[in-house]
């Protein structure tokens, strides 16, 4: 005679019922367990009256209603008990956690854990633990801790773009998963909570702000509104050259849309935090969480070599044309830099990644101008000497150029006598 005792691994149901779908996500999220169904808690058999149509029935109401879907961990069997038919209802320990009810939020009770009878709702450090632990190729393919969200700016996004966006879109993108949505659908949400801060400074200390502002909700969004924020403080000038007028701004436009949407592309997700835009004096910093990815260098970014974190976001920022997959995004902002002296710089840590845009000089600068122009890039000021030795020049060439180049308002002459020297002046 089977021995009918409710244990951690074990519940008994006269009927199934709403409340069996909780002992399933429970056993699925711990050790795995038994549910018989036809048998009372104190353990009398009951039975059920069509055994098959209930077995039908239990398998329907767990693969609608549990996600991700466990139905692979899940087996029925009818076993007869007293004369009568009973339902053994076995569920193994699933490898795709945290499994949770389907009209339930992750972080509103829908998880659920085995401590005795009945289950109880797991915590949402519990459930995060769980998250991070599950085996995926990378955070956007996760299941996102919050179901609640909608995608008002990325619809509008997409239709400017004269692309569809729709449930069957977002299926087909990876933003939708076995019914529930992705960390990739919740990165380009209305709720997402990682954003951009953008700040212009005063001094090289960072001590004051002249603007700041701070973008959140769909990355395609903070994407506008962050090129938007460089854009107003990229000043613009003119210069008359021979018989044409040259236009142009402080920092290339395509190298700082391609600075923020490489931040955005490539950024690690899972580390909670904001990517920042700093626009100083004399350069834009671009500064985003997380590291190179895998085993490349900087060289190998510099050379064009793709290795793509986020690879669904990537094919999305592709397919509204805001980005390239091919690695050609560093390339490019060198490539815009060919005839300044001095270039960008990639900075690296284990845990971000910093874009240094410099302010770029006038067109109109002669070769050796420029080239006296970059030795700013490792000198906090020149004197005449420094030029006469970088040129190979006399005296007066050199005091000439120093004297071009301060009468553009590039340079700052300081001290006297044998203390005159020079510091790089931009016009504020």
């Amino acid at each position: 005679m089977t021995n009918f005792t409710e244990s951690e691994n074990m519940e008994l149901k006269e009927t199934w019922g709403p409340r069996a779908l909780r002992t399933v996500s429970a056993f699925l999220n711990e050790y795995g367990g038994k549910i018989y169904v036809g048998v009372k808690d104190d353990g009398t058999v009951v039975g059920v009256e069509d055994a098959d149509n209930m077995c039908t029935s239990i398998t329907s109401s767990i693969s609608d209603n549990v996600r991700p879907d466990p139905i692979g961990n899940v087996s029925l069997t009818i076993i007869s008990v007293e004369g009568k038919d009973v339902v053994e209802v076995r569920v193994d320990r699933g490898s795709n956690r945290p499994y949770y009810l389907k009209e339930k939020d992750l972080r509103e009770g829908g998880v659920f854990i085995c401590r005795g009878t009945p289950s109880v709702v797991a915590l949402e450090d519990l459930v995060m633990k769980m998250v991070r632990e599950r085996p995926s190729s990378s955070y956007e393919t996760l299941p996102s801790m919050r179901q609640d969200l909608t995608f008002e700016a990325t619809g509008r996004f997409f239709e400017g773009h004269g692309v569809e966006f729709g449930r069957k879109q977002m299926e087909s993108l990876g933003m939708v998963s076995e019914g529930a949505y992705t960390n990739l659908a919740f990165m380009l949400s209305d709720q997402f909570d990682q954003g951009i801060k953008m700040a212009v400074f005063e001094d090289e200390y960072k001590g004051s702000f002249l603007d700041r502002s701070e973008a959140s909700g769909s990355v395609l969004s903070q994407f506008e509104e962050a090129y938007g924020f460089v854009d107003r403080h990229n000043s613009k000038r003119s210069q008359i050259v021979g018989p044409r007028r040259i236009d142009s701004r402080d920092y290339p436009e395509e190298a700082v849309r391609e600075a923020v949407i490489n931040a955005i592309a490539h950024r690690d997700y899972g580390i909670k935090g904001d990517v920042s835009v700093s626009v100083l004096r004399d350069r834009l910093v671009v500064l985003s969480v997380g590291g190179l990815n895998t085993s490349l260098g900087v060289d190998d970014i510099m050379a064009g070599v793709s290795s793509r974190r986020n690879p669904g976001l990537a094919a999305i920022l592709y397919r509204l044309e805001l980005m390239e997959t091919y690695g050609t995004g560093i390339p490019r902002i060198m490539g815009l830099y060919r005839n300044q002296p001095v270039k960008p710089r990639i900075e690296t840590t284990t845990n971000s990644f910093k874009i240094v845009l410099p302010r770029t000089l006038p067109e109109s600068l002669s070769d050796d101008e420029l080239k006296i122009m970059g030795l700013f890039e490792t000198m906090d000021a020149i004197r005449r000497r420094d030029v006469e030795s970088a040129l190979k020049v006399s005296k007066t060439k050199a005091s000439g150029i120093l004297s071009a180049l301060e009468e553009a308002g590039l340079i700052e002459r300081g001290g006297s006598g044998r203390d005159v020297h020079y510091r790089k002046q931009f016009e504020s």
